[in-house]
């Protein structure tokens, strides 16, 4: 998290990296509450029916997902920060890759994105399969906790953990 947080620091107000910023962020944001996706469907998302922009997102969101090497300019891609993962090959096209959230990427998307519950149940349907034991069962943990499973807000940031007296004076088991 303090990698990602020095590589899109929220607090620079640069015209530069606030627009890459929000690149990414609306990358992300697409990979979360889509699930798995390839850079076309990511900029199709974006730009539903015009093929100009989705070529231009779709070559944006590929430099994003995947680094730049070029110019003799570096630039770590998301699959590199470990945010994203390969995710196998397109069925409609072979030659695309498709990617998704790692774990971090879910980490830093509940952390980071500001999700709503609605978001946040659509997102924990999408990565059910990634995180069984979390999301796949999601609906009984919300019949139980019902508002307070929304907290996993606070655990994603890593709070909860890093400090030693909220760690001591809380109630809820921490295993």
């Amino acid at each position: 998290r303090p990698n990602i947080n020095k590589i899109f620091d929220v607090n620079k107000k640069r015209k530069d990296i606030l627009k890459h910023k929000n690149l990414v962020f609306n990358l992300l944001r697409s990979l979360a509450l889509n699930g798995t996706l390839t850079t076309w469907d990511a900029a199709k998302i974006r730009f539903p029916n015009d093929l100009d922009k989705v070529r231009t997102k779709e070559k944006e969101y590929r430099r994003l997902l995947v680094g730049r090497v070029d110019r003799g300019k570096y630039s770590s891609g998301l699959v590199d920060l470990c945010l994203a993962v390969k995710d196998g090959k397109s069925e409609k096209n072979k030659h695309a890759d498709r990617y998704r959230l790692s774990l971090h990427g879910i980490l830093y998307c509940l952390d980071v994105l500001n999700l709503t519950d609605k978001e946040i149940d659509i997102m924990a349907s999408r990565y059910a399969l990634i995180l069984p034991k979390v999301f796949g069962r999601w609906l009984f943990l919300k019949s139980i906790l019902d508002k307070e499973l929304y907290s996993i807000k606070i655990l994603a940031k890593g709070l909860l953990l890093d400090n030693r007296s909220i760690n001591d004076t809380t109630t809820l088991p921490i295993y």
